[in-house]
């Protein structure tokens, strides 16, 4: 039960992380942000299609989180890349 309040804890924290950076790169403007507002939409419908029918089906909650943070962790990784000018 700790892991899975660990795990939610540190996804809660990863989270925040990539809205900031995504706050960042959207105040900074041009072309890339709408790129980024799709690919955000369209990752958050495949994890929820992923997940919600895995989770139904009696599916780890840990697994799930686990699904959610990899997501998260690349993302993070990815917008805090230097930008190519």
């Amino acid at each position: 039960m700790f892991e899975t309040m660990w795990k939610l804890a540190m996804l809660t924290i990863e989270c925040q992380q990539v809205i900031g950076l995504r706050m960042a790169m959207v105040a900074r403007g041009g072309a890339e942000v709408g790129e980024e507002i799709q690919l955000m939409m369209s990752e958050k419908t495949a994890s929820a299609f992923r997940c919600g029918p895995a989770l139904l089906a009696g599916g780890s909650f840990d697994r799930m989180i686990d699904d959610y943070r990899g997501v998260v962790q690349a993302n993070a990784l990815r917008l805090a890349a230097p930008v190519a000018s």
